[in-house]
This record gives structure tokens, C-alpha cells and sequence, in this order.
């Protein structure tokens, strides 16, 4: 007791010592950078040993409650708070989200399609992140009959079978770290991985990425030298190489750009330039990932403002040249598209119908489309999901029109074409990234680095 009494007493007074000391850099905070920076440094470092002392299941609770609040704080607050043309923007900004939100409920037809596309991504995130109540995965510490658990997963309807296999990937690979007390070695490259059935590896791999990231980027403070940073991200990329086959492995690299961007925002910088220096063969399958975390942001679930346009405004502000842009958009396209599959109106009236425009600028959604109907065909093949997105056509014509040059044509040509070669080649990995469509579509890819 009386222990426990020192350490109660001594947690107070450091409290005291630091709130104390944080009070003295706010004043100067608004007109130093450094100091603004110092003392955002400090608020990290304490929230993130806070958070590590969580359970797990508080821990992930905080880490998506901590992306939401960084979010709504990045979309309503100037960047340059003594700036007053920052103050107009984003004043404007917030009056355009509000605006926006009228949508929720009119038009009534909008309205309906708003709201379906937010239960579908619902739908998908529980279907990832809660897989073992839906196939009965082992409690921690036990066997982890994976070739089961994929049978399970298969019994599923064919769209959710997709994000089971995802997320039974992620828990296999947390599962073997977890009992073995070490990261795994050979999940899916040694001769377990070749006894699993073929159209279920391509998500087991975007599944052992998350399994992989999530732990070694918890262990990553915020204010980590940069040479931590490096390490983290070189180990990442290396037990991806260990544990995933060559040709399926930039599915596993993607990951690390979702994880990073939903979870850990603030080590974006110190991740993405890690992987420019160090393995620059990795970072258009981490900006793809991005795209994809973007999409499904915790910002996004919530009916406030442009939730279908508003992560393409997103990866444009935050990707940090072309290249990246590119990338990005991919990975946002084939999360739409994979999402919307069974309710394609939403694709076509929510976001090409109101921005095709923009969209039709170059080929990276079109990208985006074709892999992610070419991943689906090959997670789940002979799927009548597939064939009736396929033949979905807009009542509108010049939207028709649209729908044609940016989804339906450039999907078909890739399954017909492009399709056989890569998967022949063993080289599905390689579009969980943006693939210029010419090259995709003749299914001679273009390689990374």
C-alpha cells in the first residue's frame, strides 16, 4: 500500500511538472514554429505512453478516436492561425461541409445513396476487423487452423467473403506473433501458404500487412530519432520479403500505408521518407494504401459534409508530389469500387456524376477500377457481384457516357486482356498500386523503384 501510495503521488507531481511546463510554451506557441512544434512533441509523447498501458481493445478504441479528433481538427482549423486569409478558407470550408450535409437528407435520392454508401463501408470494416465472430476464430494462444478458417470464410456470400479473407490474414499473422512471442517467419511463402487455396492468397497478403504493421508502428513514439524510424520501417518491409511470395508481396506493402494513415498519422512524414530513401521500390504501394485508408477514415463514416468527394480532396492536399497524387487516387478508386460493387449507382451518381470531370484529367481512378475488379476476380472467381456491376448502366446518358470511359470499358479490357497475363506471371501484387492503364490493360506492368 504504501507503495502504491509513492507511485499515485509521484504520477501526480510529474502531472503537475508537465502541465506546468506546457503552459509556458503555449503563449509563444502562436508566433514561434519551434515552439508550437516542441509542444506538440510533448502531448504525443504523453498520449502515446498512455495509450500503450491501454488493453488492447481500449487501445484500438483510442487510436481511431485519436484519427477522427486529428481529422475534424485538419478540416475546421486555419493552418496559419496569424494568417487572416486562412481564417476566410477555412470559414468557407466549414460553410461548404455544412452546406454539403443538407445532402444527408436532400435530394431524397442522394440522401439514399449517402447513407448506403456509409453502412457499406461500416459493413466492410466489421467485416475485416471482426472476422473471427463471423468464422469462429481460436482465442488467443491456440492453434490457428488457417485452411479452415479460409473454408469459413469462402461459406460466406461472395461480398463479404472478399474482407473475411482480408481480415482472417491479419488475425493469423497476430495470432502466430502473439503464441510464438516473435514476428512470424514463412506464413504465406513457405509450404503452408502453397497448400492454401489460390484465389484466397492475394487478401491473406493485404491481411498479413496489417498484421505486421499494426504492432511494430505502436511501438514507434511520435517523437522517435530518426534513425527508430528508419529501423521500424526497414523490419516492416523486410518481414513482408520473409513471409509473403514475390509475386503477391506489394499486397502486403500496401498495408503499411492504411495502417499508418488510419492509426498513426502523425508518423506519415517520418514513414513515407523512410521509404524514399531506404526502399523506394515500397512507397507507391504505401501513397496506395493511403488512398485506401482515406476512404474509410473514421471522418468519412460520420454524414457531415462531401463523405464520397471529400477523401479525393484529401489525397490531393496530402500527397506529397505526382507521383504519390497518382497512387493515392488508385487506391481511393479501388476502395470505392470494391465497397460500391453491389450497389454501383453510388459510384456513378455520388461521385462520377458529380466529379467525373476531375477524374477523367488522367488515368489513375480508371487505374484503380480495373485492379480492383481484377483483385475481386481473382479473390472470388465466378462471382455474379462482379458480372452485374459490370453490367450496370446508368439511366442518364451523358453519365452512361462517363461510367463507359471510366469504369466498365477499362475493367473489361483488364479482365480480358491484362488479367490472364499477370496472373500467369504470378504478379497480382504489383496492382496494389497505380499501374498506367495501357500497361495494366496488356498486363505488362510497370515495376516499382
Amino acid at each position: 500500500m504504501r507503495r502504491l501510495t509513492e507511485s499515485v503521488a509521484s504520477f501526480s507531481l510529474a502531472l503537475s511538472a508537465f502541465a506546468a511546463r506546457q503552459a509556458t510554451l503555449l503563449a509563444p506557441a502562436a508566433f514561434a514554429p519551434r515552439c508550437r512544434e516542441r509542444l506538440g512533441q510533448g502531448f504525443d509523447a504523453v498520449a502515446w505512453e498512455a495509450q500503450n498501458a491501454l488493453g488492447e481493445t481500449l487501445r484500438q478504441a483510442f487510436q481511431v478516436g485519436d484519427a477522427l479528433q486529428r481529422d475534424v481538427v485538419d478540416l475546421s482549423l486555419p493552418k496559419n492561425p496569424l494568417w487572416p486569409g486562412d481564417w476566410l478558407a477555412a470559414g468557407l470550408g466549414a460553410w461548404t461541409a455544412a452546406a454539403r450535409t443538407l445532402r444527408f437528407t436532400l435530394p431524397p435520392e442522394d440522401a439514399a445513396l449517402a447513407w448506403r454508401e456509409i453502412a457499406n463501408k461500416l459493413m466492410v470494416y466489421s467485416l475485416v476487423r471482426g472476422v473471427g465472430r463471423r468464422i469462429g476464430t481460436p482465442p488467443p494462444g491456440e492453434p490457428f487452423p488457417v485452411e479452415e478458417l479460409v473454408r469459413r470464410a469462402y461459406r460466406l456470400e461472395e461480398y463479404a467473403a472478399l474482407w473475411a479473407v482480408e481480415g482472417l490474414g491479419h488475425d493469423w499473422t497476430q495470432s502466430v506473433w502473439r503464441r510464438e512471442s516473435r514476428p512470424p517467419h514463412g506464413l504465406l511463402s513457405g509450404d503452408r501458404g502453397r497448400s492454401l487455396p489460390p484465389e484466397s492468397r492475394l487478401m491473406l497478403h493485404a491481411g498479413l500487412g496489417l498484421g505486421l504493421a499494426q504492432p511494430l508502428l505502436e511501438e514507434l513514439p511520435p517523437d522517435a530519432p530518426p534513425a527508430r524510424a528508419r529501423a521500424t520501417v526497414q523490419r516492416f518491409v523486410a518481414l513482408c520479403r520473409d513471409n509473403a511470395r514475390p509475386g503477391s508481396v506489394g499486397a502486403s506493402y500496401e498495408s503499411l500505408g492504411l495502417v499508418t494513415r488510419t492509426f498513426f498519422p502523425g508518423q506519415m512524414t517520418a514513414v513515407q521518407r523512410v521509404l524514399r530513401e531506404e526502399a523506394p521500390q515500397v512507397e507507391p504501394f504505401f501513397w496506395h494504401g493511403v488512398g485506401r485508408a482515406l476512404y474509410f477514415l473514421p471522418i468519412n463514416f460520420l454524414p457531415w459534409g462531401d463523405t464520397s468527394w471529400r477523401p479525393f480532396e484529401m489525397a490531393w492536399r496530402e500527397a506529397c508530389d505526382a507521383a504519390a497524387r497518382r497512387d493515392a487516387v488508385s487506391g481511393l478508386a479501388w476502395a470505392a469500387t470494391l465497397v460500391g460493387m453491389q450497389d454501383p449507382e453510388i459510384l456513378a451518381r455520388l461521385i462520377l456524376g458529380r466529379h467525373g470531370c476531375e477524374l477523367e484529367a488522367d488515368d489513375a481512378f480508371a487505374s484503380g477500377v480495373a485492379a480492383a475488379v481484377t483483385m475481386r476476380r481473382d479473390t472470388t472467381p465466378g462471382a455474379a457481384l462482379l458480372d452485374r456491376f459490370l453490367a450496370h448502366r446508368p439511366a442518364d446518358p451523358a453519365l452512361a457516357g462517363r461510367w463507359e470511359r471510366l469504369v466498365q470499358n477499362p475493367a473489361r479490357e483488364v479482365l480480358e486482356q491484362g488479367y490472364p497475363v499477370i496472373r500467369d506471371l504470378d504478379r497480382l501484387g504489383e496492382i496494389f498500386r497505380y499501374q498506367p492503364m495501357d500497361r495494366l490493360a496488356a498486363g505488362r506492368l510497370e515495376a516499382a523503384g
